[in-house]
């Protein structure tokens, strides 16, 4: 920040009360408080009380102008943005709605796929065998009446069905065009179903609940230690 800038903000009556600060704190290190000194001490409380009332003034008015036109700002472009915000979430919910439809059609393909070439490779086996059972009947035949063993039997000959159709393939996790690449991640997520089954560590105390009830008046709560103590309150006159 500039020298400029500064003396922007540090006023005449800004570097009045700062200079007063600086000459009550060092008041403040040198007060003893006694009996004979109660009115002092209140007197300097008065005064600082005062001063702090007067700087923040000071402060709101210097502040005021800049956040109200930062809000300003802010509530324009919100509204300015809301038409993006809302074409974003319509187009990415549409991507994704492909995405996962697409994935199920390519899962459920492949499931029939590998249940066909399960169920012919069980037939297979069978059909081996049987082939094998045939052929030791048919040499146990030939030992009997003392013949030629029998020539081996062809293998079973695969006959597997041609596909139906070509299996889909799930969509790219990502894809890529001029103007933008995007990528499909899958993310861990939470919804609470049962709150009252959540372990405790999980869980977060309401400090500012608590702290309004016992200024309600309520004097006991599980696990909370309330207790009264003393607090000095102070009115600049």
């Amino acid at each position: 920040m500039t020298q400029t800038q500064i003396e922007n903000i540090e006023t005449k009556e800004v570097l009045s009360i700062r200079t007063e600060g600086e000459g009550l704190a060092a008041m403040a290190w040198d007060l003893v408080v006694t009996e004979t000194t109660m009115g002092e001490a209140n007197d300097l409380l008065g005064w600082i009380a005062g001063n702090n009332k007067r700087l923040e003034a000071q402060r709101v008015s210097l502040v005021k102008p800049l956040n109200d036109h930062v809000k300003f700002i802010n509530g324009l472009f919100r509204d300015w943005m809301e038409p993006l915000k809302s074409a974003n979430e319509i187009v990415r919910s549409k991507v994704l709605a492909y995405t996962r439809e697409q994935t199920r059609i390519a899962a459920k393909a492949q499931a029939v796929e590998d249940e066909r070439i399960r169920t012919e490779q069980a037939r297979l086996a069978a059909e081996e065998e049987r082939v094998r059972a045939e052929h030791a009947r048919l040499e146990a035949e030939a030992e009997a009446a003392n013949a030629p063993p029998p020539p081996p039997l062809p293998p079973p000959v695969a006959t597997m069905p041609p596909s139906p159709a070509p299996i889909p393939v799930a969509p790219q996790k990502t894809t890529r065009s001029p103007l933008a690449t995007t990528t499909i991640k899958k993310i861990w997520r939470y919804e609470i179903t049962d709150p009252g089954a959540v372990p405790r560590e999980y869980l977060v105390v309401d400090e500012k609940k608590i702290a309004a009830v016992v200024r309600a008046g309520l004097r006991s709560i599980a696990g909370v230690r309330i207790f009264e103590t003393e607090q000095l309150a102070v009115r600049s006159r």
